[in-house]
């Protein structure tokens, strides 16, 4: 991680030009049209606002990490890192114990760092739970069509017009499913991972370096 030490930024920098040219090819073809005009439950924007909101604060949690990996690396005194040394030293300076335990600490400062990120898969979950409630949603709106459909009989007009409204509510049950299943199910929690995955590579380092400089000295 020294040698990179903002691997993280261009780890999200690829992974999010990825999907934004995903997303601008689906523009260019008319997709993302398509999807607003025919989610007459308006979920898809729910789901778009709610995505977007996450998707900037998840950015700016990947910066704050990336900051606090810096910090670790440059040795500077400042951050969650020199905090927890702090913490180190007060528990064990003066102690004459053989064992130097900081077990519990170093749980409490995962934690810590966990809470930075919990929102984003918490988010991830809820919309994917928005999708579902849009398909059956739209799934209600096709079924009551169904059955104007049925009691339409001969007049064609009303026939015509039902299946506008099945059509309807299958578009609003399909694409609330898909923007809940790629935003959530796979963009932010994607998100959520790589910012687990550093989130124990920086816990890691920093048990290392208590173990490896800091304990050492104050058995000194």
């Amino acid at each position: 991680m020294k040698k990179n030490a903002n691997i993280l930024i261009y780890t999200f920098l690829l992974i999010n030009s990825f999907f934004c040219l995903l997303l601008y090819s689906a523009y260019l073809l008319g997709w993302i049209q398509q999807v607003f005009t025919s989610d007459s439950s308006y979920l898809s924007y729910v789901i778009c606002l709610i995505f977007f909101i996450i998707w900037i604060m998840s950015i700016y949690a990947a910066l704050w990490i990336n900051k606090e990996i810096s910090y670790l690396n440059e040795n500077k005194q400042i951050g969650f890192a020199s905090e927890y040394v702090d913490l180190v030293r007060k528990k064990f300076s003066g102690n004459k114990s053989i064992s130097y335990d900081h077990s519990l600490l170093a749980n409490t400062f995962q934690v810590k760092l966990y809470l930075k990120i919990k929102y984003i898969s918490y988010t991830a979950n809820l919309l994917i739970l928005l999708g579902l409630i849009g398909t059956v949603i739209g799934f209600i709106i096709a079924v009551g069509g169904l059955g104007d459909s049925l009691a339409g009989g001969q007049n064609l007009s009303r026939v015509q017009t039902v299946l506008g409204q099945i059509v309807n509510g299958m578009g609003v049950a399909l694409f609330t499913t898909l923007l809940g299943s790629i935003f959530g199910g796979i963009w932010l929690q994607l998100h959520y991972e790589i910012l687990s995955n550093f989130i124990e590579k920086f816990v890691i380092n920093v048990i290392e370096k208590v173990e490896s400089e800091i304990i050492p000295n104050i058995e000194k």
